[in-house]
């Protein structure tokens, strides 16, 4: 598998550059997986952001939960089918301890 070391898409063998940023692919990785403290779970979720795309919540989450951070996405399947805006928008929930470091990883993935 090959992945964009500047979006970190993942493309099939075969394919040696990403379209999007227009540079060539590497090996992916393997990496251990992520482990998600057990002293979130305990934790009150609390609402750090809303998104109209379902695409960019999912990416969003992904992104959180590589990061270590348990992240709960509401409203998901509510008003709208895949890869159209959701009426009132997906909410991003996460413990009241990574809000700020869960914000700041948002904010830099938004401003990219």
């Amino acid at each position: 598998m090959k992945v964009c070391p500047n979006c970190k898409s993942e493309y099939q063998t075969g394919i040696t550059l990403c379209p999007d940023c227009r540079i060539s692919l590497s090996e992916k990785e393997e990496s251990d997986p992520i482990e998600i403290s057990r002293e979130q779970f305990d934790q009150p979720l609390v609402l750090i952001s809303t998104i109209q795309s379902p695409a960019v919540a999912g990416m969003v989450k992904d992104i959180l939960e590589q990061s270590g951070i348990l992240c709960s996405l509401r409203n998901q399947y509510f008003g709208g089918q895949r890869n159209e805006f959701v009426l009132g928008g997906i909410e991003i929930w996460v413990p009241e301890s990574r809000v700020e470091e869960s914000q700041q990883i948002i904010a830099a993935y938004i401003d990219n």
